[in-house]
């Protein structure tokens, strides 16, 4: 019971319900705090564990024990937030690697959480000997700053800096209205009719330019700034494989751009960019959906809502990545397909319908843990500061797990 309580994600007041609807007995508020404290050190291994078979099988057989990153900051909370966990994902095998907890007790200030953290995460790469090929992350300028001052490894490489292709674009589409459209008194002045069905498109070929740049900063430019001639119907410099080059029947879809206003304007626009004015962040077309994926699975365990403190967030953020890591990349069973008629652009191929999870780690964790209470011949004894008697709140918990069972009453 304790087991399957605590690895499930559920709230004291969840237990408490369910326990009491279904008529069963609840575990007594003493033995639940021992099971936690006990259970804790098992989860903790293992995530320890499991995040070291991870970074070997990232590593594989590469020379000098290098591996490239992809990392992101998760707040506990959405304003404010009392802790941070900055995640370190392999961009490879996409499990977690390591990950650097951060409190207002070392950084007082939450949105200097992410810098602090990815500190505290290179000196855990240094002290193993790992070295960092590449660190992909979204736009934060002081990581930026501190990647590319870092001083080169031995052999004299340095850490190469990618910035998140969908961060850089996400707002295009948005600032191109600006040019697309406005009053009739600016038509010429602030913006140009002929670019008014062209902002969805120029994303696109931001989205096009990174991955076909080949790593050249300089033919990332040129792929950016060939979107100009190509609206032009100029397409001496577009891609050899791409329609307007090998269809002879080839006739734009957009309107062509005749007046040298509209030329100057959309050139402009291109070269007020991220992706053109910083290339060599983006020459690698690096994302981090997979690290915001992790994020986002982290809520059936660590819900933005409640406030937990130490030993409970500790407990649920490694069952967080054991999850993870276990079942990531899992094989899909089918795919299914949506054609959208109205909105084309939608169409991506479907979605993929994935296999049920194994959930192995859960009986590792029960094995482990029954073998501890076996061998030590019952749970351990509650340390000194946790023999006090929480106080029952109403509804305590959508604040904190202070409950009586649940860790809450630890001293911090």
């Amino acid at each position: 019971m304790a087991h399957g309580y605590m690895s499930s994600g559920m709230l004291p007041n969840q237990y408490k319900r369910l326990c009491a609807n279904a008529g069963i007995g609840q575990i007594s508020d003493v033995n639940l705090k021992k099971s936690m404290i006990l259970y804790g050190e098992v989860v903790a291994e293992q995530a320890r564990a499991s995040m070291q078979d991870a970074m070997d099988e990232e590593i594989g057989d590469q020379p000098g024990r290098t591996l490239s990153i992809v990392t992101d900051a998760r707040h506990a909370q959405r304003r404010n937030s009392y802790r941070s966990d900055i995640m370190a994902l392999g961009q490879n095998n996409h499990k977690v690697l390591a990950y650097a907890p951060v409190t207002k007790e070392e950084q007082r200030s939450s949105q200097k959480h992410e810098m602090y953290g990815t500190t505290k995460l290179y000196q855990q790469f240094d002290e193993l000997g790992v070295q960092i090929a590449d660190h992909a992350h979204d736009r934060n300028h002081t990581i930026n700053k501190f990647i590319k001052d870092r001083p080169p490894y031995a052999d004299g490489t340095r850490t190469s800096n990618s910035n998140d292709t969908w961060h850089a674009t996400k707002s295009i589409a948005k600032k191109f209205r600006k040019v697309a459209s406005g009053a009739r008194r600016n038509q010429g002045v602030t913006w140009h009719p002929q670019l008014a069905d062209k902002g969805a498109a120029v994303k696109t070929h931001f989205y096009w330019s990174m991955a076909g740049c080949g790593g050249s900063e300089q033919a990332l430019q040129q792929s950016l700034l060939n979107i100009v001639d190509h609206y032009k119907n100029q397409h001496d410099n577009c891609n050899a494989a791409s329609r307007c080059r090998t269809d002879p029947n080839y006739r734009p879809r957009k309107l062509i751009l005749q007046d040298q206003r509209a030329v100057e304007m959309l050139r402009s626009f291109i070269q007020k960019q991220d992706v053109y004015r910083h290339p060599s962040d983006y020459v690698l077309c690096r994302d981090t959906l997979y690290v915001e994926s992790f994020n986002n699975a982290c809520l059936q365990y660590l819900d933005k809502r409640i406030f937990f403190r130490t030993l409970n967030y500790g407990l649920r953020m490694n069952l967080a990545i054991l999850d993870w890591n276990e079942h990531v990349d899992r094989p899909a069973t089918s795919r299914s397909n949506r054609v959208s008629v109205a909105n084309p652009r939608q169409n991506n191929g479907g979605k993929r319908v994935l296999s049920a999870k194994t959930n192995n780690f859960l009986r590792d964790l029960l094995l482990t843990f029954l073998q501890r209470v076996r061998t030590a011949g019952g749970l351990p004894d509650l340390p000194q500061g946790r023999r006090r008697n929480a106080d029952v709140q109403e509804d305590g918990d959508r604040l904190s797990d202070s409950s009586d069972y649940s860790s809450s009453d630890e001293e911090e």
